[in-house]
């Protein structure tokens, strides 16, 4: 008998109810999903809709409110004197973020003290350029591809416990001080839009420090004696692999007119080593290339990377104006007087409608 046969109808039947369960089930459950979701929409849409009729009752208010404090704001930053930026990018070398932070300082408490006269005479500028001079400020300048580079660094120099703990994502929360950047924006804020350059003023004050003199000249000794202790140990290096070309050639012709047959292992040796002095001559090379990298960096105690542009670029954007603060707080204390009256009139429905 065949297998068909052996199977009974009531069998047949049960599986036939069981597909029909699960698909129901299937159906049921997809229909509920979509009610749940036609439900959240309309009570979104309720909402909004109660929204857009709260504003039609109160959009003329909103619109007074937010005029009257933006006219207000647009008053004072009329009043106000217009405030120009000049920018310059350095890297500074040996510690000397330190000096240029105290420069900083001085120079914004003879702005505090209005000390018109002292800045004239510091920078060669009237009385009156003196006098417009609003502050100088100091910040890193960090790149995305900076941090990656510091955090590459900070992966080198630290064991591998550490690196769990201090993710890319921490290192770059972790506020560094403002010692520790490669790079600065030197700004000068001014009320007039074109300025004389302070570089060299700058830059000066910076380079007459007789310790920083000091550790560049130290520094600079260093680099120079490596430069000449590698490009020897390069001509060394160069030498010998030339001494074992000459030898394994040697060997070669001396092979082929010798009529007997051997192994010579030397020659194998000496392949092995002219590879690794091959190896040791690249890299030696890599180390040159960075030494005078690192020479050319150094020669100043500040390197400067953008200088100072002449004329000024305005400080603020539209968001940071007083008409559109003004505007926005005006509209928002309007705004929160009215929810306050309508959470009050609802306060008291509820309670007449509970008593």
């Amino acid at each position: 008998m065949s297998e068909k046969s052996n199977k009974s109808p009531i069998s047949v039947k049960e599986e036939e109810v069981d597909l029909g369960q699960l698909f129901s089930a299937i159906g049921k459950m997809f229909s509920d999903f979509f009610n749940f979701l036609g439900r959240i929409l309309k009570g979104l849409f309720h909402y909004l809709m109660l929204f857009l009729i709260f504003l039609k009752g109160h959009f003329f208010k909103l619109i007074i409110a937010i005029l009257f404090g933006a006219v207000i704001g647009f008053t004072k930053d009329y009043l106000s004197p217009t405030k120009f930026s000049y920018d310059m990018i350095i890297q500074p070398n040996y510690r000397s973020i330190d000096q240029i932070f105290e420069s900083v300082e001085y120079y914004n408490v003879l702005i505090e003290q209005e000390d018109s006269i002292a800045l004239a005479e510091k920078f060669d500028i009237s009385h009156k350029q003196a006098n417009n001079l609003v502050e100088f400020k100091l910040t890193s300048y960090d790149t995305e591809k900076d941090k990656l580079i510091a955090y590459d660094q900070f992966i080198k120099e630290t064991d591998t416990l550490t690196h769990k703990n201090f993710t890319f994502a921490t290192f770059k929360e972790d506020k560094e001080s403002k010692f520790d950047s490669d790079k600065y924006v030197f700004r000068i804020v001014s009320q007039d839009n074109q300025l004389k350059s302070f570089e060299k003023i700058v830059i000066n004050d910076i380079e007459k420090n007789k310790t920083l003199k000091n550790n560049r000249r130290i520094t600079l000794n260093i680099l120079k004696l490596d430069s000449i202790a590698t490009i020897e140990a390069i001509n060394k290096a160069d030498e010998l692999r030339k001494l074992y070309k000459e030898t394994t050639l040697l060997d070669a012709n001396r092979t082929k007119s010798s009529s007997s047959t051997y192994i010579d292992f030397s020659k194998e040796t000496k392949q092995n080593n002219d590879i690794q002095l091959f190896e040791i001559v690249k890299k030696l090379k890599e180390n040159l290339i960075d030494l005078e990298k690192e020479k050319e960096r150094s020669v100043n105690i500040v390197n400067v990377l953008t200088t100072f542009n002449p004329s000024g670029k305005r400080i603020g954007t539209i968001y940071q104006t007083k008409m559109f603060r003004w505007g926005v707080l005006s509209g928002g204390l309007v705004l929160f007087f009215i929810l306050i009256k309508v959470l009050n009139e609802y306060l008291k429905k509820y309670k007449l409608e509970h008593n």
